[in-house]
């Protein structure tokens, strides 16, 4: 009978860690059994259990991976907001110039019109 060992022990079946599977006689393995310090390991349960929880890692990194790209993805957006933000100020700016330099000019203008 194969069992798992649910925490450490030593016995007559020698020093098995947490985790570990031994092989016993029937009599000796149920003994073990109703102690509650071992459960009947299952080959075939044991590899199902551990494919989902691969399937879960990979899941997990599926979502950790989507929301890493999203965020990149948001970077690069408010990026080009911001480039063209300043855009439009650096027009603006180029714009209020102008139209300064033309008042200078009006006023200029007016001034020497006026004498």
């Amino acid at each position: 009978m194969e069992i798992k060992a649910k925490r450490s022990s030593y016995g007559d079946y020698g020093n098995v860690r947490r985790g570990e599977v031994i092989t016993v006689d029937d009599r000796l393995g149920k003994a073990l059994l109703q102690k509650g310090s071992f459960v009947a390991y299952d080959a075939k349960a044991e590899a199902k259990a551990e494919a989902e929880r691969e399937a879960q890692r990979l899941a997990a990194e599926a979502s950790q991976k989507a929301a890493e790209q999203e965020r990149a993805a948001a970077k690069s957006s408010q990026a080009a907001e911001l480039e063209t933000l300043r855009s439009e100020l650096n027009e603006k700016a180029a714009r209020i110039a102008d139209l300064e330099k033309q008042l200078d000019a009006y006023k200029t203008a007016d001034a020497k019109g006026k004498k």
